[in-house]
């Protein structure tokens, strides 16, 4: 996976970004307003991989943070954790991220469906 690259979310894609990581390594994975409705299926993919989840409630979108490990609200902490520079929808998330709304796994949709895979995604 690739930075500025499109990510096919399948259950190979997901194993590949956790083999990658180092202990205790995050991803962060944001998906735009029109596929939220794909959201169920996509949490029970990276599940497979990614046992915790949460998310940034974002304008257009959910910034999702998949993790081996429990992913606990300090938003100083996590943006310390996350090494990426970027704007989405005009909002400095590096400088935002401790305003903006927190949905643990509980708030999000339940995982459902088979996993996606790159034989039958």
């Amino acid at each position: 996976v690739l930075p500025g690259r499109p990510l096919f979310p399948t259950r190979e894609t997901f194993a590949a970004i956790h083999a990658r990581l180092s202990p205790g390594g995050l991803l962060a994975l944001r998906v735009p307003g029109p596929r939220t409705s794909q959201l169920p299926r996509l949490l029970a993919t990276a599940a497979v991989s990614f046992p915790y989840t949460g998310a940034f409630d974002l304008p257009g979108g959910p910034l999702l943070i998949f993790s081996q490990q429990s992913v606990a609200l300090d938003p100083d902490a996590l943006r310390a954790r996350l090494s990426l520079q970027a704007r989405l929808d005009d909002i400095d998330l590096l400088a935002q991220i401790s305003l903006l709304p927190w949905l643990g796994s509980d708030r999000l949709p339940a995982p459902q469906g088979p996993p996606l895979t790159d034989e039958k995604p």
